[in-house]
């Protein structure tokens, strides 16, 4: 999962990055929320920072709601 795909589904959820980070950490029992700083450097790519593959399942396992992007063919 890209930051592209995590920002599309926060969008797709119609959530702010903040409240997304504590969706996201509703979803997998934590303690402590992500901050809007944490989601935004997810999605930005921020000091290389991709998404952390627990996000990424946590989000598959209650069903991606962002379409799908079609992957370009390289030529």
């Amino acid at each position: 999962m890209t930051g592209d795909d995590l920002k599309a589904e926060r969008e797709a959820r119609g959530m702010e990055p903040s409240a997304f980070g504590k969706y996201l950490a509703e979803l997998m029992g934590l303690d402590r929320a992500y901050t809007r700083q944490e989601v935004s450097q997810w999605e930005r790519g921020v000091r290389g920072r991709g998404v952390p593959v627990k996000v990424e399942l946590a989000l598959v396992k209650v069903g991606l709601r962002a379409p799908a992007k079609k992957k370009r063919k390289v030529s």
